[in-house]
């Protein structure tokens, strides 16, 4: 850090949280303007077609896991 960084993160140290918030609430948004904006973010995929390729799972299959989920489901009772 540079010796005026140092100097800053001094003070701040002496300062209440409510004060060292209220110095970040003024120093934000200014800092936000001067960032230039970013136009390389990441796209984001569709998730549409993620399962393609996988498994077929017919009716058949589903109906079968379905009974045996439920078969000793009330056992207890």
């Amino acid at each position: 850090m540079t010796t005026q960084v140092e100097y800053v993160v001094t003070l701040i140290n002496q300062l209440t949280p409510r004060e060292r918030l209220d110095i970040v609430q003024r120093i934000l948004p200014d800092v936000a303007r001067m960032l230039p904006e970013t136009t390389n973010q990441v796209p984001i995929q569709s998730l549409y077609g993620i399962c393609a390729g996988m498994a077929e799972v017919s009716h058949d299959d589903i109906t079968e896991m379905r009974h045996e989920a439920w078969e000793n489901v009330g056992d207890d009772y």
